[in-house]
């Protein structure tokens, strides 16, 4: 059963809609099936956070920088940008950033818990399940976690 609710809507000509309707859902067990879903998804990924953090931070203390970029990228994690070859002040500067965010398990979980939504969105993409810009699942997820951002 769904709450309609009626707006009124200055006209514009004479073939304008006088009103527009704006329909919300209550929770129906599909749309908490599909944020389970997506929740289940994203603590998987943002369980490894540390585990990734711990590889990256060896492979960045051993002094192999360019290793801990090709490890993210094997991870499917956009990598910190920086120049592995450039000798400038600002290119320095980029490297420590990338070094430390590298080795840092809040931008592991962050990261992994991005892509973990973007996989989700685009397979409900893929089979239909995206209207209004967001899937239902992932309207619901973003909802309940606001206050935790």
């Amino acid at each position: 059963m769904s709450l309609v609710q009626q707006s009124l809507q200055p006209g514009r000509g004479k073939s304008a809609a006088p009103f527009k309707l704006i329909v919300r859902r209550p929770s129906t067990p599909l749309l908490d099936m599909t944020l389970e879903i997506l929740e289940a998804r994203v603590n998987a990924a943002v369980s490894a956070a540390s585990t990734h953090a711990d590889s990256c931070k060896a492979l960045v203390e051993s002094g192999d920088l360019k290793e801990a970029i090709e490890y993210c990228t094997r991870e499917r994690i956009e990598p910190p940008q920086c120049s592995l070859t450039a000798q400038s002040e600002n290119a320095s500067r980029l490297r420590e950033v990338a070094a430390r965010k590298l080795s840092d398990s809040k931008w592991w979980k962050k990261s992994l818990e991005t892509n973990a939504i973007r996989s989700y969105e685009a397979e409900q993409m893929a089979i239909g399940n995206v209207r209004n810009y967001v899937s239902d699942g992932l309207a619901a997820y973003t909802q309940k976690n606001r206050a935790k951002r």
